[in-house]
């Protein structure tokens, strides 16, 4: 074996290059955040449910937002999926 086979491969890059700014800026445009607390210990509950219906978290706590909105108001939803996703 010579030394080029030896060596490691490391990248020198560090930080965010101007196309993925370009492309987490377009994905941002296009979603709306929501930041929301719950008491210590919730999150891992409700992620191990999600996951146990094969949903990610935010998918499972937007479908069951959507489902109490129409039950208690009789409101559609939007009509989308949880992800965002077209």
């Amino acid at each position: 074996m010579d030394n080029k086979e030896n060596k490691k491969r490391t990248s020198t890059y560090k930080g965010v290059t101007p196309a993925m700014r370009k492309a987490i800026n377009k994905y941002k445009s296009t979603q709306d955040f929501c930041t929301f607390t719950m008491p210590k210990g919730h999150k891992a509950v409700y992620k191990e449910a999600a996951a146990s219906v094969n949903k990610s978290l935010n998918q499972f706590i937007v479908e069951a937002l959507n489902e109490k909105m129409l039950a208690q108001t009789n409101i559609t939803p939007p009509n989308n999926n949880a992800s965002g996703s077209k």
